[in-house]
């Protein structure tokens, strides 16, 4: 696939004038897209909810609504095998990737393993996630500006500023994931999939991939592995995709290794694109500043040191999220917050430091 399309043709009895119709293979590229195109266009990714897009299949008649479509836009990097195994119309089709194709990060990944309704399978020779290099995911948004201008020449300058406002929110995420990779300095850390390979590489991570599933009992022999793993890589931090089992966050926790959900929100997500990486960002932000977030689960506040940090204190497990955080500073030894329960927080933690501000529940 090329990075641009060159020629922009249109299928049979669509107008110059109406909405496109894009089609597209995973959730960023739909959120990249339809932030850019507006009320220019509808993005449509057909992918169930509860399958993973880089694994998923399409039906035949799916595979000809994918024809059928104005624009058909890819990730590369080998994501969503099946485009291999179909006709799609060539100038209609662009590889959002192409364009650092030669930064492809090439993998060995001959593990089968299962997870979800797709069952056993192995990933593929090329990292796919490109979009968790936040930088990676400007470009992308950039090749899908400029196939729509092609598409829709008189609508550029809509485009244009969307994208420029789109670029700056991806830019905010790059410059705090960078600040907070400087201050993690090396920390040994764990993935539990091998998901998080241009991450890793963007941000300076020091992290050693696994293959455990949020949503399967892990193995006698994988538990084995861990433990022979921190021997000589001494992780306190596991980021995983989705919430694990809760028999695996206990396990871990008798590990002394903490719980971090990085999601890469490749299929739909509750809120958007944006929000789920700024938590994501925000939970990396909390590694860095020696945090330990607690589980809602048992209220418990864990590692609060002396030095000046954030951290979030939940205080009702039912609550909305909103009404769940609480940002509290700790600065030269004092705790400061107009907004939490300073009293109870410090029972929680086991510690005495000065307050400032709040001594009544929120």
């Amino acid at each position: 696939m090329t990075a641009l399309v060159l020629i922009m043709t249109l299928p049979v009895g669509r107008a110059a004038a109406d909405p496109l119709t894009i089609y597209v293979v995973n959730y960023p590229l739909q959120y990249f897209t339809q932030r850019i195109v507006a009320e220019h266009g509808q993005v449509v990714l057909p992918v169930p909810a509860d399958v993973d897009p880089a694994l998923w299949r399409p039906t035949p008649q799916q595979v000809i609504e994918y024809q059928r479509a104005d624009l058909i836009v890819l990730n590369g990097a080998g994501y969503a095998q099946w485009v291999n195994r179909v006709a799609l119309p060539q100038f209609r089709t662009m590889n959002t990737s192409a364009r650092f194709k030669e930064d492809y990060i090439t993998v060995d990944d001959t593990i089968s393993h299962s997870h979800g309704p797709t069952g056993q399978h192995s990933h593929g020779v090329s990292a796919f996630t490109t979009w968790l290099d936040f930088t990676q995911a400007i470009a992308q948004a950039e090749a899908i500006t400029q196939v729509l201008i092609k598409a829709r020449p008189d609508q550029e300058r809509v485009f244009t500023e969307n994208l420029e406002l789109l670029k700056q929110e991806l830019n905010e995420l790059d410059q705090r994931m960078l600040a907070a990779a400087q201050k993690l300095a090396g920390t040994p850390l764990l993935f539990s999939h091998p998901v998080y390979q241009y991450m890793e590489r963007r941000y300076r991570l020091n992290g050693v991939s696994l293959h455990f599933e949020p949503d399967q009992e892990i193995a006698p022999e994988q538990w084995q592995g861990l433990d022979n793993l921190i021997e000589r890589h001494p992780a306190r931090w596991m980021v995983w995709e989705h919430t694990p089992l809760p028999a695996t966050a206990k396990r871990l926790k008798e590990k002394d290794i903490k719980v971090i959900v990085f999601a890469p929100a490749a299929n739909v997500v509750k809120t958007d694109f944006m929000a789920v990486m700024r938590e994501n960002v925000r939970a990396f932000e909390g590694i860095a500043d020696g945090v330990t977030n607690f589980s809602p689960l048992d209220k418990s506040i864990e590692g609060v040191g002396d030095k000046s940090q954030w951290f979030s204190y939940v205080t009702d497990r039912d609550a909305p999220m909103d009404e769940k955080i609480n940002q509290v500073e700790i600065t030269n030894g004092t705790l400061r917050s107009s907004r939490c329960d300073c009293k109870a927080l410090m029972a929680g933690v086991g510690r005495d430091l000065p307050i400032e501000g709040r001594t009544a529940g929120t």
